[in-house]
Order: C-alpha cells, then sequence, then structure tokens
C-alpha cells in the first residue's frame, strides 16, 4: 500500500524536462585571404574548451587558445600554406562546468585557391611576394635571371637592356620549388641590366616592383694560331692570334734556354697577329708557352697553347 510521502516522491522525481538544444550556432569555415582559413560559430553561453579539427590540403588542430570572442561569436584563423580544399570540424564545445554542450560535431569546407580565391572566401587580391632577383654571367655570355616567388606565376616579363635588349616572358623560366631561372644567350660583351616589370598570378595580381640587376659580362680573348718558329740563326720567333686587345701578355720560354716574353716585347695591337722575336744565343729546342693573354687581370684567354722549335745552327755552318 503507498503512503503519501511515495506518491509526493514518485511526482517529484518525474518533474521537469531536459534541454537536449546545443547553444552551438552559425558553424561556418571561410577563406578571408591568401591561404588562410577561417572558422567561426555562434554561441548563447560560454564555452571555455573548444576543440576544432582541421583536415584536407593540410591537418591541424584549433583549440579555444586560437579562438577569440565578441558578442558570443568565437573565431579563429588556420594559416595555410597550401591551396585545396579544407574541412573544419567542431568536435569538443564544453561549458564553464566541464559538461559538452556541443550534442552533435559540426562541419564545413573551403576551397582555397590562391590564383582566384576560394569557395566561401573572398576573391585573391593578394599580390605574389617577389624576393632574391639576382642578375649574373654563369659561363661565356649567358646572362642569367633568378628570383624567388610565394605563389604560381602565370605571367613575366623581364626587360633586358645594356650591351643587348630583350625581353624574357613566362616561357623562358623554368620553376623549382618557387624558384624562377630563365638565361639569355646573349652574344656581346659589356653591361646588362635585368628588370622585372611584371610577376602576376593567375588573378592577375602583379608581385613586380621594378627589381633589377646588373652583372658585367666580359669574355676572356679567343687566342689562336700559336706558333713558334726560327727565322734565323739563333733566334726564336713566337707569334699568335687575338680577337681583342690584349694588356698583358706573358710567354714561358724553356729548353735550351730560360726567358720570359711580356706585353712589351711583342709588336701587334687590338684584333689581329701578336709578334715577338727572342734572341737565343744556344742550339737546342726552345718550347714557348702562352701563360697570360689578358684584356684586363683575370681574363685570360691562354689554355694551354705551347709549341716547340728545333735551332740547329751547325748546319747553317757546313
Amino acid at each position: 500500500m503507498s503512503t503519501l510521502d511515495d506518491a509526493e516522491s514518485k511526482s517529484q522525481s518525474t518533474t521537469g524536462t531536459i534541454n537536449l538544444t546545443s547553444p552551438i550556432s552559425s558553424f561556418s569555415v571561410s577563406n578571408p585571404s591568401g591561404q588562410n582559413v577561417e572558422v567561426s560559430f555562434d554561441s548563447d553561453i560560454n564555452i571555455a574548451n573548444i576543440e576544432v579539427s582541421i583536415s584536407g590540403a593540410e591537418s591541424a588542430t584549433l583549440t579555444e587558445a586560437d579562438f577569440s570572442e565578441s558578442g558570443g561569436t568565437y573565431s579563429a584563423t588556420y594559416d595555410g600554406s597550401s591551396d585545396g580544399d579544407y574541412t573544419a570540424t567542431l568536435t569538443t564545445a564544453d561549458d564553464d562546468d566541464g559538461n559538452d554542450v556541443l550534442r552533435n560535431e559540426r562541419s564545413d569546407t573551403v576551397s582555397v585557391s590562391t590564383g582566384g580565391g576560394g569557395g566561401g572566401g573572398d576573391t585573391d587580391t593578394t599580390a605574389p611576394t617577389i624576393s632574391s632577383f639576382s642578375v649574373s654571367n654563369p659561363s661565356g655570355q649567358d646572362v642569367e635571371v633568378s628570383f624567388d616567388s610565394s605563389e604560381t606565376l602565370s605571367s613575366i616579363s623581364v626587360s633586358i637592356t645594356g650591351a643587348e635588349t630583350a625581353t624574357l616572358t613566362a616561357s623562358d623560366f623554368t620553376e623549382s620549388g618557387g624558384t624562377y631561372t630563365a638565361t639569355y644567350q646573349a652574344s656581346t660583351d659589356g653591361d646588362y641590366t635585368a628588370t622585372l616589370d611584371t610577376a602576376e598570378d593567375s588573378a592577375g595580381n602583379d608581385g613586380a616592383s621594378s627589381q633589377s640587376g646588373t652583372v658585367t659580362v666580359d669574355t676572356p680573348p679567343s687566342i689562336s694560331s700559336f706558333s713558334v718558329a726560327n727565322p734565323s740563326g739563333q733566334n726564336v720567333e713566337v707569334s699568335f692570334d687575338s680577337d681583342e686587345n690584349l694588356a698583358n701578355i706573358q710567354v714561358a720560354i724553356s729548353g735550351a734556354e730560360t726567358a720570359t716574353l711580356t706585353e712589351s716585347d711583342f709588336s701587334g695591337s687590338g684584333s689581329g697577329t701578336y709578334t715577338a722575336t727572342y734572341n737565343g744565343n744556344s742550339d737546342g729546342d726552345y718550347t714557348a708557352t702562352l701563360d697570360i693573354a689578358e684584356v684586363c687581370v683575370g681574363n685570360n684567354g691562354a689554355s694551354e697553347h705551347s709549341d716547340t722549335v728545333s735551332v740547329d745552327t751547325s748546319k747553317s755552318s757546313l
């Protein structure tokens, strides 16, 4: 038989409702600029513990330390570094007492494309960052232009001025790891200046700001027809051709006698034939070796040019 207290107890235990509605709403993911991914949601109560997983193009986890709150809206930005689809999933949302008020996971996806903005994000207006612009002379009369870009470039224009004039475009460049390189095959010595006029991504954002560099091309003189002869007596004549005027010449004489001929011993100037005579005093073999043939210091056209002549005055005395 039930008592009055039992009836009251049962009545109290079945009184009231359980609120299964989550205070979380308006969960969204966007691409505000560049490759950044912004996660945002609203809450009717203070959220003390947050966890959002980022997956897709990159993987990461955002926690309450990453979020800022204003007027019930919680926002965090993940600094991405890749184009592609990013999915953000709200997996944890606890109140101040540690109660899970999420009820169900929230998820949203955004497409990031720095060439034209991502779905749900704004149009790309960020210009690529250009750095390490340089101009060099790797070999011969070639002029190499190189620079780094923070984005893939669809349009490039580099003007070459100075000793020669030309324009390099995107089709002239190769790209590796964000570094763009092109080589202009020149045919003239002199100063070359390269200026970056255009460096656009596929959205038309231009990162060029007249980045410029200059290199001096000074190829060594071309030496040919190196020869050694015995024109008369015990004299040794050294002769060779050069395509440029030489300021510094050094020829080593070895064998029957030892000596060094310099530019003051040679006749000839400009492009043409240079000739010098060593007045020997002995019969025997004389070897002449061109050690230096410079237009200026360090610009040496000598390259193992050598020849030998035998002097034998005994034959002429018979």
